[in-house]
């Protein structure tokens, strides 16, 4: 029964008993009938109050029962409310904040009571607030959670990433007033790491992208060294191949043979046979290079004579360049001599071709310092470009492809790994009158020799 149940049923007493009165008054009933009467009349009225009272008993105790119930539920919703690991707030439709849990008030760098009436809108980074003024004026119109993401302002803090999502409450009587439940999930790091993850792809597809230009880079490099390699093989083997033949006629013809063209014809095999042997030698020392199997054999040795030994026998193979040494009468020091050689030999042939007009070739040897050896071969040839000098040294590197000029690239590369597994280095200069200075740096060792090198 309800209380206004119960106010109805009193009022039904009270008229009641104002109608017996009346009746009392009125009645030509004796007085005894008339209180019989009355009596019966208040005590059906005492017995629906009883019931009606009764009633009330059991409602108030369920009553009492639901909001204990009620009271403990909103207790719980409280407690989950504050120890929610994302941030809650709730707002009116003006973003003005009646209620925030932990959370928020840790995210937003402000004590929950400092929050409560403040505006969420000031918290919005402000390059995001026109944005977010725009949509929350559309919340009203919204019957659907909304979601979005923007960036707020902690107090005296850095910005800060976040998910926005918020459900729009509306008033059971009346429905044009709301209530708006914010979750604010901070996705920061995340954001940071989907940006470092954005650099790392960046950093391998560019080091996808470096690696499959220098592999094109090497397959180019490859097919032209095969190439130049097969034409620079082929050439020696041919006019080996040729003369050989024309003696074979020769003999064949059972004629005597000319010494002085027997002679010119063997003199020119012997030069095919030793530049053959030359860029085989070249590829083998590659091919160990590559492997790690080129070691030194250390032992003293004379570096000046050795260096005017190859000289002169360099001065014999042309006649249109003048060699000179200019050296001390003797320097000795701990030297591989067969791969010193080596690098001579190249430093002057190369001299040597890249002057294709002649000229003068100087051999300097000299003591850089106590410790230095220096060797220098300077030419008056063509140079090299200045786009070039970079990549002298390089493997398979051709200076002047345009000058149909012989040789597979080799002879600098092997001599700068050789300068080096002496500890020294290899290094060119380009004289303002024109020309090229190859020089080399070795230790100076005077008594016993280091470990060997190897590579």
């Amino acid at each position: 029964m309800s209380v206004n149940e119960f106010s109805q049923k009193v009022q039904a007493i009270i008229a009641s008993a104002a109608s017996l009165k009346q009746q009392l008054e009125q009645s030509p009933l004796s007085a005894n009938e008339l209180m019989q009467s009355a009596f019966d009349e208040l005590y059906t009225a005492l017995e629906e109050l009883q019931v009606a009272e009764e009633e009330l008993h059991q409602q108030n105790e369920e009553l009492g029962l639901a909001t204990h119930v009620t009271q403990i539920e909103r207790q719980r919703y409280q407690d989950l409310f504050e120890s929610a690991p994302d941030s809650y707030l709730v707002t009116d439709e003006y973003s003005t904040i009646r209620q925030s849990n932990h959370a928020a008030s840790h995210m937003l760098n402000i004590e929950a009571k400092h929050l409560k009436g403040k505006s969420l809108v000031v918290f919005v980074a402000p390059e995001d607030r026109p944005e977010f003024r725009r949509k929350l004026v559309m919340l009203s119109q919204m019957n659907e959670p909304q979601e979005w993401e923007t960036r707020l302002q902690p107090r005296h803090e850095q910005p800060i990433d976040v998910i926005v999502s918020v459900t729009v409450v509306r008033d059971e009587i009346n429905p044009s007033q709301i209530t708006l439940r914010w979750l604010l999930h901070d996705i920061t790091l995340q954001k940071e790491y989907q940006e470092q993850l954005r650099v790392l792809n960046a950093e391998l597809e560019q080091r996808v992208s470096d690696r499959t230009a220098q592999l094109e880079e090497s397959i180019r490099i490859r097919d032209e060294f095969l190439s130049i390699a097969a034409h620079e093989l082929r050439t020696p083997v041919t006019s080996l191949h040729g003369f050989i033949q024309l003696m074979l006629r020769q003999l064949d013809k059972e004629t005597p043979l000319d010494p002085e063209a027997a002679r010119r014809h063997l003199q020119i095999m012997d030069r095919q046979s030793t530049k053959l042997t030359r860029l085989i030698a070249q590829l083998l020392d590659v091919s160990r290079l590559e492997a790690g199997r080129l070691s030194l054999e250390l032992q003293r040795t004379d570096i000046a004579k050795l260096t005017r030994d190859l000289v002169e026998q360099a001065q014999r193979n042309t006649t249109e360049h003048t060699l000179t040494v200019n050296a001390p009468p003797s320097y000795m020091s701990l030297i591989d001599p067969i791969r010193l050689e080596q690098v001579i030999v190249n430093l002057l042939n190369n001299a040597i071709k890249y002057s294709p007009e002649g000229g003068q070739i100087s051999v300097d040897l000299s003591a850089a310092d106590d410790q230095t050896i220096q060797l220098s071969v300077t030419d008056q040839g063509m140079g090299i470009a200045p786009e070039d000098r970079e990549h002298i040294f390089e493997r398979f590197y051709q200076g002047h492809k345009d000058q149909n000029i012989d040789g597979m690239g080799l002879g600098l590369y092997i001599s700068k790994q050789i300068v080096q597994l002496h500890g020294g280095h290899l290094r060119a200069e380009f004289p303002p009158e024109g020309g090229t200075r190859l020089i080399v740096h070795l230790p100076f060792y005077a008594e016993d020799p280091p470990t060997p090198a190897q590579v």
